[in-house]
């Protein structure tokens, strides 16, 4: 990519500008979309030419970052700008969009960048704004470089029927963006299974597509020393356990996964707890206990962990007897990962993505068939 650029802008150095807001969202943040956003344009830097420059590019009217984020900003200074836009009367959570105020907020970030002076502006993350103020498109009425966009999977336009036609106001906004999407200049998917996603359905040319898998960091996700005796989790007393780390939106399966927990003989539900990492919306709560108690488990075999951080997952997978990853679509499925980089025992779907990242037909089972 950076070859093709170089030719395009006719310079040896880059100037590149990171959209922030796949790391600030407040959809994203906590998931694996800002886990790899994060560790993706850290890794950049890190790996990048003396010459060259990056420029990122925070949306002011969403959540500040931690303190570790300004120390590597900091610590990157002859490299890294930090660099905000903001649009003060932008709000458009649950109103249509694009609305009056999107609409300028727009304007007001393609004028941001326009005046960076930047080779080629880098988004993290293309869908983002549906519930808090991301603003992603840019006017074409700017003067404004290349635009390349990491590009996760279209899971709710392939699966429709779960995603958008439930929700109408959803659906103009995700159709609304894929219109955007197809404007792009640059896509880096994040398997072959995504890029085959964006060749079947979108209009973008092939040529303009490039699968540059995901990754975790390896300096959190690592093997390292069990824990002895039983395992403490925020002074809760969990034991031996199969673990689940994810969200629990439909196509994660989680439903599927407790009955077929449900169903292990006697003696090993007594020895293993099923052990559910991420957050969960109140819904996605109220179902999963729903669940809990249909197959006759309870709330001591089951346990919700809720939002961990980065380092107390990776001691959970470190941990963890099983790590069971059930999802019926991924675009890359970065826990199944992270997992196996923490040395953790792992068995995955065998659909969409997971097999380029298990490549063991072994350790894969089919997602919809509990037995």
């Amino acid at each position: 990519l950076k070859l093709k650029l170089n030719k395009k802008v006719n310079k040896t150095i880059m100037k590149i500008a990171i959209d922030l807001q796949g790391y600030q969202s407040r959809g994203s943040k906590t998931r694996g979309i800002g886990r790899y956003s994060y560790t993706l344009l850290r890794t950049l830097i890190k790996n990048s030419s003396d010459n060259d420059k990056f420029i990122l590019v925070a949306n002011k009217s969403l959540d500040t970052f931690d303190k570790e984020f300004f120390a590597f900003v900091k610590a990157n200074i002859k490299k890294v700008q930090y660099f905000e836009w903001t649009y003060p009367n932008f709000t458009k959570e649950n109103t249509t969009y694009p609305n009056a105020n999107s609409l300028i907020a727009q304007q007001l970030r393609s004028y941001a960048f326009s005046l960076l002076n930047c080779d080629i502006i880098l988004i993290t993350s293309f869908f983002e704004g549906f519930k808090d103020n991301c603003v992603v498109e840019l006017d074409d009425e700017f003067d404004l470089p290349p635009v390349a966009t990491i590009f996760y999977d279209l899971i709710p336009l392939i699966k429709s029927d779960i995603y958008l036609d439930k929700n109408p106001v959803f659906k103009e906004f995700y159709l609304n963006r894929i219109k955007y999407l197809n404007k792009v200049d640059c896509l880096l998917s994040i398997s072959r299974s995504s890029s085959d996603e964006a060749y079947k359905y979108l209009s973008v040319d092939n040529d303009k597509i490039y699968n540059i898998y995901a990754g975790c960091d390896r300096n959190i996700f690592k093997p390292g020393n069990k824990s002895k005796g039983d395992i403490n989790f925020k002074n809760l007393q969990i034991g031996e356990y199969i673990l689940y780390s994810g969200a629990g939106d439909p196509r994660k399966n989680l439903h599927r996964l407790i009955h077929a927990y449900s169903l292990l003989d006697k003696d090993l539900i007594l020895t293993y707890k099923l052990v559910l990492v991420g957050k969960l919306l109140p819904e996605e709560i109220t179902l999963i206990k729903s669940w809990i108690f249909s197959y006759n488990l309870s709330e001591s075999q089951v346990l919700l962990l809720g939002y961990v951080s980065d380092e107390e997952l990776a001691e959970l997978y470190r941990n963890c007897k099983l790590f069971v990853f059930p999802s019926l679509h991924e675009g890359f499925g970065l826990p199944v990962l992270e997992a196996m980089s923490c040395g953790a025992v792992v068995l995955a779907s065998n659909s969409s993505s997971i097999p380029e990242v298990i490549y063991n037909e072994d350790a894969l089972f089919d997602p919809t068939n509990v037995d």
